[in-house]
């Protein structure tokens, strides 16, 4: 059986564009954030860092991870949150628990060191199932262990965008085509996340190019748009989250803004509000399915929810 196949692309422009704005793409401090979810249901957040990377350190990166840290879901469960460092040279694992939720689920503090197939069958028991027999499948995982020596930096494996490997591989985790719902144990890439002064996840991004098919019921958008954050132990807020189809033009990008949830909708008709057009305000408030922004416009809703 046809194992899945990544697509093997990732438009380098994104960050390249953020970088002139102003943001880190996706997100200060990491370079492969995912959130795990299972029937549109968001269960916890893991960034990924490829051994030999050098794990993130300074003020940016610790708001960032303060503010994945306070992630819960609709029913108010805390999500946990990992660092998953990965190893190429014979695809083992190393996870770190950065809230409660994470280290109760790993049932420890510090890193935790797996085999590729005790790995999955935790990801397995995020959804609080038992990893099923998948080799009659075509699923085949790994039984190394963590090597103890480090990977020589000159090795660099080959990849058309960085954690390209890893991609891949995370989505070999399950048959392809056709199977059982508890077989599945999807997850979805965090495009950008805008991070505010209050250390709290303000944004969330999913990024769909031109030539991009775009399924605006996809259990992606619904997971995406499920996240909340916590202001106190009484009060959880809903992160605004946004589908963002974009066309990279000469002088200024083409944009337009789809809103997963209300409070995507409040945020743009905020910066709308003020910039903004009768018409395309009108349209935001009404819950129109696409509003087409300028490129100065899309780039004050990202430092609207940053800022304020």
């Amino acid at each position: 059986m046809a194992r899945r196949l990544d697509t093997g692309w990732r438009d380098g422009l994104l960050s390249v564009r953020h970088a002139h704005w102003g943001h880190v793409a996706p997100a200060a401090g990491m370079k492969f954030p995912m959130i795990e979810y299972d029937k549109g249901e968001p269960l916890a957040v893991i960034s990924y860092q490829k051994r030999g990377e050098e794990l993130p350190a300074g003020k940016d990166a610790a708001s960032v991870h303060t503010a994945f840290g306070r992630l819960h879901r609709a029913t108010g469960e805390q999500l946990p949150f990992f660092t998953v460092q990965y190893d190429t040279r014979n695809w083992s694992y190393r996870v770190f628990g950065h809230n409660d939720a994470a280290r109760s689920f790993l049932d420890q503090s510090g890193w935790s060191k797996m085999t590729e197939q005790q790995y999955v069958w935790n990801l397995y028991r995020l959804r609080g199932r038992h990893a099923p027999e998948l080799a009659p499948y075509g699923v085949d995982f790994s039984s190394k262990s963590w090597l103890d020596d480090e990977p020589d930096p000159m090795l660099r494996a080959g990849e058309d965008w960085p954690h390209q490997l890893m991609s891949a591989r995370r989505r070999n985790f399950e048959p392809v085509g056709q199977t059982r719902m508890r077989w599945r144990n999807p997850c979805l890439d965090v495009d950008l996340a805008v991070v505010g002064r209050d250390d709290r996840v303000a944004l969330l991004v999913d990024y769909k190019g031109p030539s991009a098919r775009i399924h605006l019921s996809s259990t992606n958008l619904t997971a995406l748009s499920g996240l909340l954050t916590r202001r106190s132990v009484r009060e959880d807020t809903a992160v605004p989250a946004m589908l963002v189809s974009y066309a990279p033009m000469s002088p200024e990008w083409a944009v337009r803004v789809h809103c997963l949830n209300s409070a995507a909708r409040m945020h743009l008709s905020y910066v709308l509000g003020g910039e903004g057009t009768p018409e395309q305000l009108a349209e935001t408030v009404a819950g129109v399915e696409w509003v087409d922004l300028s490129e100065g416009q899309w780039r004050s809703v990202l430092d609207a929810a940053r800022d304020l």
